[in-house]
């Protein structure tokens, strides 16, 4: 993952990759692994060869049953074999699956039902709610691969104690996959000042999986493009996570989070003194 990005460059970042992308839903008996390892797609529609990244041999060993140790082994030392086992398992076992690729890579097998939610959206609907941080707003890291998007931001100015001594500042971790590594997160947290660490407060966080309805009807493998259906769906859905990171930083939600870690010190000191 590449640290120490700023959110520019970060925000510069996720526009490269959403020009580069390119989704398709193809019924595996569309689709045929080449000895090369790469993937061609193939239909009246669609004609294109991708290359194929480790993490997406990885998704098609598991949707296969393909043991990975026996995959790999294939791969590296009889790619004809692993071409025809897949070829085999696209053909007697068909069913329709969505490819993501950036720049020429077959990056994702997945679901037609993966909910395609990606980056850049995530980053379009953040950053302007962090900008409302202010003056206030520290950027402890930003990390960005093909695959993952992270963000840990801090508002300075909403800050509690949690005892003397035991200062901590609001924040927000935001983190997002677009090939099934994991959900849309955006998680409160808590940044203690007397040891530069923070604390996710689960109580508080949103998590929502890439699963939607299922991406059209036909057989034939077609490039994905966006619609109004879909628009209409993520817009409500990238609304609760703008709401969530503004709410990061609310006073009163992060009073109710350093109420109850008061309430835990306290406890932990009681049994302290009795012990």
């Amino acid at each position: 993952m590449k640290q120490g990005l700023t959110l520019v460059e970060m925000a510069q970042a996720v526009q490269d990759q959403a020009e580069a992308k390119r989704d398709f839903v193809a019924d595996t008996r569309t689709l045929e692994m080449n000895p090369d390892g790469s993937i061609t797609v193939e239909s009246e529609e669609v004609e294109e060869t991708f290359t194929t990244t480790e993490h997406t041999h990885g998704q098609i060993s598991q949707r296969l049953s393909i043991p990975l140790k026996y995959y790999r082994r294939m791969q590296s030392s009889a790619p004809q074999l692993l071409a025809e086992n897949v070829n085999h398992w696209f053909n007697t076992n068909p069913e329709r699956r969505m490819i993501r690729t950036l720049d020429g890579s077959a990056r994702a097998f997945l679901s037609d039902r993966y909910r395609r939610v990606d980056n850049f959206e995530i980053a379009e609907t953040v950053l302007p709610v962090l900008a409302e941080f202010g003056p206030g707003l520290k950027i402890m890291s930003v990390g960005l691969t093909d695959s993952r998007l992270y963000i840990k931001a801090v508002n300075e100015r909403v800050q509690l104690d949690v005892r003397k001594g035991d200062a901590v500042q609001a924040g927000v971790v935001i983190s997002n996959s677009e090939i099934g590594l994991g959900s849309i997160r955006i998680e409160p947290l808590v940044y203690r000042l007397v040891c530069l660490n923070g604390m996710i407060s689960q109580d508080y966080s949103f998590k929502k999986y890439h699963v939607g309805p299922q991406v059209g009807e036909s057989d034939a493998a077609v490039e994905l493009f966006s619609d109004e259906t879909r628009e209409a769906d993520d817009r409500a859905l990238l609304l609760k996570v703008r709401d969530m990171v503004r709410g990061a930083a609310d006073i009163a939600k992060f009073t109710q989070i350093v109420e109850q870690m008061r309430d835990a010190t306290e406890l932990t000191d009681f049994y302290n003194l009795g012990m």
